[in-house]
């Protein structure tokens, strides 16, 4: 198979009006069923942040679940999800481009998530497909794992279920019925290192279900990678690194509360999603930005959460509660002690501004009086 290779750099790939770096500087990536796009990254170039445009992602997550208490239509309310989230988008990048410490800048690549599944779906064709991408649902089978990590962000405890999906073992052994004596393709959003698919690859392996191929949508791949796990490895995007840290993957729903985020353990082994800025998780640590900057960049995204909240509050015309956010979400609020269901989102989000360092402390201690619990308690089930 042949290789559409591009150079980042490369002014001719760039759209008009896409000169230099920062928050202005995005780039739309055009994925295709055919030849994978490969985009080399040279050491000079600018730190590269790639985000999907997860925009209909979160105005199906938020719009059903506000719309129980809003008096005004669904087509209202999802347009009104959807110019708040595309502000807050942008809102992001500001943030992100302040935070990230580079030497060349930063410049941002997004994807189209349902151009980048057509392309994952016309790499398989019409071979069992077991998807681990929350965004592509249409699979023969689903594993619904992730990484679970300590409070912080920087402690990982092994994979779990999801929040809210069944435990690891009643899931492999759902697929082993399906998919028993099938040769299967293991598709994902995105790898960086490659760590979390490798061990589904082998959960997979032992529960008798053949992996013969892993096609994630992008991969990071250094010098000398070609395998994963004895299992080829064919992105649909294939940014090619010196160094991993020259380009991030991040989506933009993992910094906007209760909607996504890092799945994190909570007190009485709970699981939930956790923000990706303190005082919930190191924003250093999962998305490149300078450690010096984290305070600021939580109080910067604080203030773009509130915004955010309080336009679709005033389109919704009913206050927004945490009991409005998703489960998960939910969880991390009410298992921390910052809300109850019946608290106003924005509530929490002025009182967590207004106390942001003792909060990062209150977090921190609890971090670490997690680490002393056993991560294989919770390993089994998704929260409750």
């Amino acid at each position: 198979m042949t290789s559409n290779s591009t150079l980042v750099g490369e002014p001719a790939q760039a759209p008009a009006g896409m000169a230099g770096t920062g928050a202005d500087a995005v780039r739309a990536l055009r994925p295709r069923s055919g030849a994978p796009l490969r985009v080399d990254v040279p050491a000079d170039h600018p730190f590269v942040m790639v985000m999907r445009d997860d925009t209909a992602y979160c105005v199906r997550e938020l719009t059903g679940r506000i719309a129980i208490r809003s008096p005004v239509s669904r087509a209202h309310l999802a347009a009104a999800v959807r110019a708040g989230y595309q502000r807050f988008r942008q809102e992001l990048r500001d943030e992100l481009c302040h935070a990230v410490v580079r030497p060349h800048g930063t410049v941002f690549h997004l994807v189209q998530p349902e151009a980048l599944e057509r392309a994952v779906r016309g790499r398989v064709g019409d071979r069992a497909l077991i998807s681990l991408d929350p965004l592509v649902t249409r699979a023969h089978g689903q594993l619904r794992l992730s990484r679970g990590f300590l409070l912080g962000g920087t402690r990982c405890v092994g994979l779990v279920p999801r929040p809210g999906g069944p435990p690891l073992a009643d899931q492999l052994g759902a697929l082993r019925k399906d998919l028993a004596d099938v040769e299967c393709e293991l598709v994902e959003d995105d790898m960086c290192t490659g760590g979390t698919v490798a061990a589904a690859v082998r959960l997979l392996r032992a529960a008798d279900i053949r992996v013969t191929r892993v096609v994630p949508g992008i991969r990071l791949t250094v010098p000398g990678e070609t395998s994963l796990a004895g299992v080829p490895v064919e992105p649909v995007i294939d940014y090619r690194v010196l160094h991993r840290d020259a380009v991030e993957l991040t989506d933009s729903r993992n910094y906007l509360l209760g909607v996504s985020g890092l799945v994190v353990r909570l007190p009485q082994l709970r699981w939930g999603r956790a923000p990706y800025w303190l005082p919930f998780v190191s924003t250093a640590a999962r998305a490149g930005i300078h450690p010096g900057m984290e305070r600021a960049f939580a109080r910067g995204m604080l203030e773009a959460n509130a915004r955010f909240f309080a336009d679709v509050e005033q389109a919704a015309r009913c206050p927004l509660l945490v009991g409005s956010l998703p489960p998960s979400g939910q969880q991390v609020l009410t298992s921390l002690g910052m809300a109850w269901q019946s608290t106003p989102v924005r509530a929490v989000l002025e009182r967590l501004a207004a106390h942001l360092d003792r909060y990062i402390e209150a977090v921190q201690r609890l971090g670490r009086d997690e680490a002393g619990v056993g991560a294989g308690a919770g390993a089994g089930a998704g929260a409750s």
